[in-house]
């Protein structure tokens, strides 16, 4: 999705408590079974070692996970105090370190007044929002339109490169809830104990785990909050949410996902055959999130509706020398590129969205959001038709960055074929008229040719083949294609 999240898990039995407020995979004992805490969410599952203590009446020991406490954040508490003690006694909510610097990602580091600025911290938001109006304005690469007014033609004549801003949602066919849905409304149809992928602002830690139903509480706690707290990768799909919303008809009209794979709940996830989860995402976001400069995964294109609240887009265009600025800054080490704002590197862009607003990002655009209000977005990805050079383009690009599993298209090259084998055989439509053949047609079958036939490719490893190769559908016919299209090619190679 637009704004992505990560959850790393390791093994966990029994962690009795000790005298310490925190202890490493080596220091904890285990017996199996058995949770540490009470009302544990992990029970028999997979969850992170680290635990925390409360110094509260109760003493009892908890995952910080389930008490949404990150590692990091736990260094920078005084007196913890779980939800039970505070409820009970006089104890109060928990107690932080008193901070000695607001930007950096560590607010107790010493001697931090000459190193730089970090991402998403207090100062790092105080100095964006002074410095909004010195962004360009987004004028050139941004078409203002009505929803009545984009369809399938107008989409494959204008290519899709420029962003599409839809102030109402009316024309559209985009299906959306009632307008008094909220937090607390995605908690009651999920299920409020519902674990999700959390990122705690002010660190930009993405190993938070939260439920529902904490989210819910800590959206409903007064202002200022102790932490920003943002959940940007709960995908809905295969849920009972799902009937409530539906991407704009031109988006589903578009989408590879939605054309070539069926809804099929026998299929697990990890199935190539099983159908991508990607298509809708609900995004909850309180005040001062931020996510920094990321591409969505594989190059795809995004549809982004803002049901409550703001967001503000820092927006770069997918030029050549951007990108390959961009793959830079991805290469940084993590102090270097969390102190380097990579719009000041490149031409940037600044994009508010308001509630109602609707808009359609084409594919490789560079981006990084902030929320100045508290905000419930639904939005979704999509490969398609008009973009495959630049989805093979990210696709290659994170290969190179070894960008982790969980952070790719699922089943990228399944798709692919599925859509390659179709736009090949609407070639067919105009083996007699070549003249006839529409270009965007004629670029997607080739740029597809030209990447797929690399599985035969001494330049892909073999593990890589292998890969590619375990994700084709039983029905994919690969050689037949690839003869079909080369023929296609010359045939279509003759007109001028």
């Amino acid at each position: 999705m637009i704004e992505s999240a990560l959850n790393v898990n390791v093994p966990i039995k029994d962690l009795s408590p000790a005298p310490t407020k925190q202890r490493s995979k080596s220091e904890v004992p285990r017996t199996p079974e058995v949770a540490c805490c009470e009302g544990c969410l992990f029970v028999g599952s997979e969850v992170p070692y680290f635990q925390i203590g409360c110094d509260g009446p109760c003493k009892k020991w908890y995952h910080g996970s389930c008490v949404c406490v990150t590692e990091m954040q736990a260094e920078l508490i005084s007196k913890f105090h779980c939800e039970a003690c505070q409820k009970s006694s006089a104890v109060g909510p928990s107690i932080r370190k008193k901070k000695l610097n607001n930007h950096r990602h560590n607010y107790l580091e010493k001697n931090a007044e000459d190193k730089p600025t970090q991402t998403g911290t207090a100062k790092f938001l105080q100095e964006l929002k002074e410095r909004d109006a010195k962004f360009k304005p987004l004028t050139d690469a941004v078409e203002t339109m009505r929803g009545r007014d984009i369809d399938i033609d107008y989409m494959r004549e204008c290519g899709f490169k420029k962003l599409i801003l839809i102030e109402e949602k009316s024309g559209l066919d985009i299906i959306l809830p009632d307008e008094n849905f909220g937090y607390h409304n995605v908690a009651e149809i999920l299920g409020a104990d519902k674990v999700v992928s959390a990122i705690d602002v002010e660190s930009q830690e993405e190993n938070l785990v939260v439920t529902l139903g904490q989210f819910v509480k800590y959206m409903d706690s007064p202002q200022p909050r102790d932490t920003t707290i943002n959940i940007i990768s709960l995908e809905f799909s295969k849920s009972a949410m799902s009937k409530l919303v539906e991407p704009p008809l031109v988006v589903r009209t578009l989408s590879w996902v939605d054309q070539y794979f069926q809804d099929d709940e026998e299929e697990p996830p990890e199935s190539p055959y099983a159908k991508p989860e990607v298509q809708k995402y609900c995004l909850m976001s309180p005040e001062n999130s931020f996510t920094d400069f990321h591409i969505d995964f594989g190059g795809t294109s995004v549809w982004y509706h803002i049901f409550k609240g703001r967001k503000i887009f820092y927006l770069i265009p997918p030029t050549d020398e951007n990108l390959m600025k961009y793959e830079m800054w991805m290469r940084s080490p993590p102090a270097e590129q969390s102190s380097t704002f990579l719009g000041d590197k490149c031409d940037c862009y600044r994009l508010e969205l308001k509630e109602g607003n609707t808009i359609l990002m084409p594919s490789g655009w560079i981006h990084a959001v902030l929320t100045p209000q508290d905000s419930l977005v639904f939005g979704g990805n999509f490969l398609h038709d008009l973009a495959v050079e630049y989805q093979f383009k990210i696709n290659q690009m994170e290969d190179r960055l070894e960008t982790p599993e969980r952070y790719r298209f699922p089943h990228f090259y399944t798709v692919c074929w599925e859509a390659f084998q179709d736009l090949v055989s609407r070639l067919e439509d105009f083996r007699d008229h070549p003249k006839d053949a529409p270009k965007w047609l004629l670029k997607a079958v080739s740029t597809l040719y030209n990447t797929l036939q690399e599985n035969s490719s001494d330049s892909v490893s073999q593990e890589e083949l292998k890969r590619r190769k375990d994700e084709l559908t039983p029905h994919a016919d690969v050689s037949g294609t690839l003869k079909k299209t080369r023929e296609f090619m010359k045939l279509f190679a003759t007109v001028k």
